[in-house]
């Protein structure tokens, strides 16, 4: 799989080593560049035949600022998966592609479901486009079978390293700052926890055929407000919110295929997924404060 250490990567790779018989070989970005790829790479490793890939890396923005740089995105996103799928040593069984909701035109508010218009607003977004269809065009001439799952807003540990709206508020808190809150906080996002997503990845790649394509999201709406008051009880935090400037288009999304395709119906709760993101951020950037 590629992305080995990324948000999603990290706990996909954990679940995969745990399945009998499974020989997981990790690519991570530290290891080998995708857009290096080629057939010499798995020759060197001694990789003749792979069942099953979980295409997972890529260039993911830290931040909004981030979503439109176009070195990283096209070398990663763009010409890494195209390096990627021409280097294989051989037609896997299953093609699993990690793409995300920013494909969506999401202007509006409105629930996205898989036939809601594609119209990414960032070079990302338009990256993963472009991703999806190299998949398919790999499929059609190889015969693969494949999934492409566009991924929601997914939290959980890990996702520390970027600046989302819920690390930023866990990260105020326990440190007694006030956080910042746009507009008067009724923004809503769905939020999937990390290890439902991973989930859905892998019952994704144990299916025939082609799941093209399938939004693994909650299916749940809640407001940025409403996440702020969780986050402060599970922190203890007393102090008050900030709010400026002005709400953005609230997101709901459709769940239906991923429960009738993937069978996955059940959820670790926000708040259970919320204590455990902010678990973490106690045991490491504020284990010794």
């Amino acid at each position: 799989m590629t992305g080995a250490a990324g948000f999603i990567g990290r706990p996909l790779v954990s679940r995969l080593r745990e399945t009998p018989g499974a020989r997981v070989l990790a690519l991570e970005r530290s290891s080998v560049a995708l857009q290096a790829l080629d057939g010499d790479y798995w020759r060197k490793l001694g990789v003749g035949t792979i069942d099953v890939i979980f295409h997972a890396g890529a260039y993911i923005p830290k931040d909004a600022a981030s979503a439109d740089l176009v070195k990283p995105i096209v070398e990663s996103n763009v010409n890494g998966t195209a390096a990627l799928l021409a280097s294989l040593p051989n037609t896997p069984r299953h093609l699993v592609f990690v793409s995300s909701v920013d494909v969506y035109n999401r202007v509006g508010e409105r629930t996205i479901d898989e036939t809601s218009e594609v119209g990414p607003a960032t070079l990302y977004g338009a990256s993963k486009v472009f991703g999806e269809e190299l998949v398919r065009s790999y499929a059609r001439s190889t015969g693969c079978n494949y999934s492409i799952l566009r991924l929601g807003h997914i939290f959980g540990p890990g996702e520390e390293v970027f600046r989302r709206v819920i690390p930023n508020l866990i990260r105020a808190m326990l440190r007694g700052e006030q956080p910042q809150l746009s507009g008067d906080g009724a923004t809503e996002r769905d939020y999937l926890y990390v290890d439902d997503a991973v989930g859905a990845i892998v019952a994704a790649s144990t299916l025939p055929g082609k799941i093209d394509p399938i939004n693994i999201v909650r299916g749940e709406s809640i407001s940025i407000l409403n996440v702020a008051k969780h986050v402060a009880e599970l922190t203890g935090y007393k102090g008050a919110f900030c709010f400026s400037g002005h709400n953005g288009d609230s997101l709901r999304f459709d769940n239906g295929a991923m429960k009738r395709t993937l069978g996955i119906h059940k959820f670790v709760s926000f708040a259970d997924g919320l204590a455990r993101e902010i678990a973490h951020f106690r045991e490491t950037e504020f284990a010794t404060r």
